[in-house]
């Protein structure tokens, strides 16, 4: 006990010859130069948000001396660095210019609708992260292609008429929540649904359904054509609900190569759909629906085919 009891007193007295010897090195050059030490307020003057191209910034001190100070955060406010606290495509448009192509960056939206209101690329270097309350409204006639990653949950944040891409190397899958989608089979999902697989069918990528259920009419998947498999996935206890009457549930007329994993397909037994998964080909080039792959996917309910 008493060998612990020194050790215990050693430590203390280690650690405050420590402390003594900080205390001496940050006062010494003040007491060197004749300067007073004052305990202060940090100002606006102190900060700066990071701004995706430099992590530091120098400021001069109040007696003319340089002094480097890190921003904060890592990731880029856009609102507040680029826009002066207000969302505006300009903000967007200035970040990625400035950022250029070659910084790794990534780049926060702020809750509110961020509007594309011209084309605009976000490149391979520049992650988007999209919080909840956040909405990415792209104009008719406009594109938004998305290089990068985009880093968002289950839920809304694309409207608008205009068109989204993401190409190779950014997002593997979109999800139908991204257009409004709700999986507590309360809606009618059609238009979410359907505006993700158009996402995708422009973009190679797959959709990715969320656990629960999904209410619909009809999805057109005609004439979805890759080199490698498309992913028509869901997770555990993803129904999909299809009361679309005398309808193909899922039309893959001239479609090739989609696998469809980990569903449940339902049909309605008062709205009663034509068929659940339709498969045939149109004109005389001979193109087929064909190497579709099914796993782990159910249907059962009433079709009338």
């Amino acid at each position: 006990m008493q060998g612990m009891l020194n050790y215990a007193q050693y430590v203390q007295e280690d650690n405050m010859k420590k402390y003594l010897w900080m205390v001496t090195l940050i006062l010494l050059p003040a007491i060197a130069f004749g300067q007073t030490t004052y305990k202060t307020y940090i100002g606006k003057e102190d900060i700066k948000l990071y701004d995706g191209i430099m992590s530091t910034f120098e400021r001069r001190t109040s007696t003319g001396g340089p002094v480097t100070l890190h921003k904060i955060g890592h990731e880029v406010d856009v609102a507040q660095v680029y826009g002066a606290g207000t969302i505006s495509f300009t903000a967007l448009s200035d970040a990625i210019n400035q950022i250029g192509t070659s910084l790794k960056a990534a780049l926060l939206l702020m809750p509110g609708t961020w509007t594309i209101s011209s084309d605009l690329t976000i490149p391979r270097n520049i992650a988007l992260i999209v919080p909840s309350g956040t909405t990415i409204s792209v104009s008719s006639g406009k594109t938004l292609m998305i290089k990068g990653y985009l880093d968002a949950g289950l839920y809304h944040m694309f409207k608008g008429s205009g068109t989204i891409i993401f190409a190779n190397g950014s997002n593997k899958e979109v999800y139908p929540e991204w257009w409004g989608a709700d999986p507590s089979d309360t809606i009618d999902d059609t238009n979410a649904i359907q505006a993700a697989i158009d996402c995708a069918r422009s973009s190679s990528v797959g959709v990715k359904f969320g656990a629960g259920s999904y209410r619909f009419t009809t999805l057109n998947l005609t004439s979805w054509r890759s080199n490698s498999p498309i992913l028509f996935s869901g997770s555990t206890g993803t129904v999909l609900y299809c009361n679309g009457a005398a309808k193909n549930c899922i039309d893959t007329t001239d479609a090739a190569k989609i696998s469809f994993r980990d569903l449940t397909l339902v049909g309605d037994t008062v709205n009663v759909p034509n068929t659940g998964f339709f498969f045939a080909r149109r004109g005389a080039d001979n193109r087929s629906a064909s190497l579709h792959d099914f796993y782990n996917v159910w249907t059962y309910g009433s079709f009338e085919k």
